[in-house]
């Protein structure tokens, strides 16, 4: 077995090549600190905002996909009243709309668009009211929708104006 012994002395080399002890300093430490907070804050930042810019995209683009049509249905008696408001394409641009029956139930509700002719016409979004009869005793019935053909998803929640006038008699 051999068995070494190490000196305490260190060696002359090792003496020569190392860089002398520096005292831990109370300011260097305070900026290295403020120096990793700040590039901390700095990465966070630009990841944030690269997530929200991406999400923003999906979110603008899902938006303008479905763009949905969400319309109000007040039954009374044997007759539904469908009411809301349509987004249009264009400033000029009229809207009619009518009820179809499809089968059973489900009724197609037929948005046309057409432009006027004394308006001037500019490429933006622009509410149109609408309301339509449906004549049906049955409650509720199912609804489905185009707009100038092309097939639109459409919300329609029930209404009830005798539940909107004893909540709102008595305030």
């Amino acid at each position: 077995m051999k068995i070494q012994v190490r000196s305490a002395k260190p060696s002359r080399l090792a003496v020569h090549n190392s860089a002398p002890a520096r005292a831990p300093s109370r300011y260097n430490d305070a900026m290295e600190m403020l120096r990793r907070i700040v590039t901390f804050a700095f990465g966070s930042t630009l990841f944030v905002f690269a997530f929200l810019m991406i999400a923003g995209q999906f979110a603008e683009r899902t938006a303008a996909q479905t763009n949905a049509i969400i319309l109000r249905d007040e039954f009374t008696g044997s007759v539904h009243r469908i009411t809301g408001i349509v987004s249009v394409d264009y400033s000029c641009a009229e809207l009619s709309v009518r009820a179809e029956p499809v089968e059973g139930k489900t009724y197609l509700l037929r948005f046309e668009t057409w432009n006027g002719p004394s308006v001037e016409c500019t490429k933006e979004e622009t509410p149109r009211w609408i309301q339509v009869p449906v004549f049906i005793k049955e409650e509720p019935p199912h609804f489905t929708a185009t707009l100038d053909g092309r097939v639109m998803p459409v919300s329609v929640y029930p209404y009830s104006s005798r539940h909107h006038a004893t909540t709102t008699s008595g305030s």
